[in-house]
């Protein structure tokens, strides 16, 4: 037991500054909760339970469809999000996954998008209004059939446990709208993953399993991922969506395209799907100056 206590002081004085350890203080409950799953996950106490939910590959993204580059992000975001404040990127040096599809300089925080819509408790009662904002957004740029309209409040979605857990933390420790660049896949690499075998995998990788918030943010900079039918689905692993509103989280949401236009719909959390894939990032800890 010493030696672990040992290699818990050398991350904490590595990583932490006096800001950040207070930051930790603040959000004890979390902070404890992450150790506790990061503690189960390095001793192998616990598998993941949904590992068998995949299925093959068939689907892609649309013919010759690239990350966008740090300029036209920039230039985007800033048309999309006029009242975030963006913040200076210095450091352009980001090492990118064997597999994932580049770097989302630009991610918006959702305190941010909370404070600028005038949304209370935004990761929790307040959640759905944030996400009815965003689907709003993207269909101003263009048709959108939304199947849940009048059905985002917060007892019909949650962002889940964990992930909001880590979503917390990451953005308390920056300052500013944004939370620092990181790497993405925009669904390719969890093709044919169950929303939450895709999710579980995300979390013990360390890597951040994507909600709607993050999802609709990054497709509406992004909106040529999802131009056609046959273009791969956009499964939303970081959130829980409640159909019937009486408390079985057991539904997943999506973007597809059908009808000749972006769809925003629910399925089984359990479903593997060989034409739809997660979203998820790669986050690090890097100073932004806005």
């Amino acid at each position: 037991m010493f030696e672990i206590r040992k290699q818990v002081e050398v991350v904490v004085n590595r990583c932490l500054d006096r800001r950040g350890a207070q930051v930790l203080i603040e959000q004890g409950d979390v902070f404890q909760s992450r150790l506790d799953d990061l503690f189960r996950e390095l001793s192998g106490a616990t598998q993941n339970p949904y590992k068998k939910e995949r299925v093959g590959r068939i689907c892609g993204y649309p013919a010759g469809w690239t990350v966008p580059s740090f300029d036209e992000q920039r230039e985007s975001t800033a048309s999309l999000f006029p009242n975030l404040v963006l913040p200076e990127i210095a450091n352009r040096d980001i090492v990118v996954p064997s597999g994932w599809d580049g770097v989302w300089w630009f991610p918006p925080k959702i305190a941010a998008l909370g404070c600028i819509f005038s949304i209370q408790d935004f990761y929790g009662e307040g959640y759905g209004q944030v996400v009815e904002h965003l689907i709003a957004l993207i269909g101003q740029q263009r048709p959108l059939y939304n199947y849940h309209k009048g059905k985002l409040g917060a007892n019909y979605i949650r962002i889940q446990e964990l992930v909001r857990g880590r979503i917390q933390t990451l953005e308390a420790a920056t300052d500013g709208d944004f939370l620092p660049p990181m790497p993405i896949t925009f669904g390719q690499f969890y093709e044919g993953f169950s929303s939450r075998n895709a999710r579980e995998t995300a979390i013990r990788q360390q890597e951040l399993p994507f909600c709607t918030v993050q999802v609709g943010s990054l497709l509406s900079v992004m909106p040529e991922r999802l131009v056609a039918y046959g273009d791969l689905w956009i499964d939303i692993p970081g959130d829980e969506y409640d159909r019937t509103a009486d408390g079985h989280w057991t539904r997943s949401l999506y973007f597809c395209f059908r009808g000749g236009m972006p769809e925003f719909g629910t399925c089984p959390a359990c479903s593997a799907n060989c034409e739809s894939g997660s979203v998820v990032g790669f986050p690090r800890v890097l100073k932004l100056v806005a």
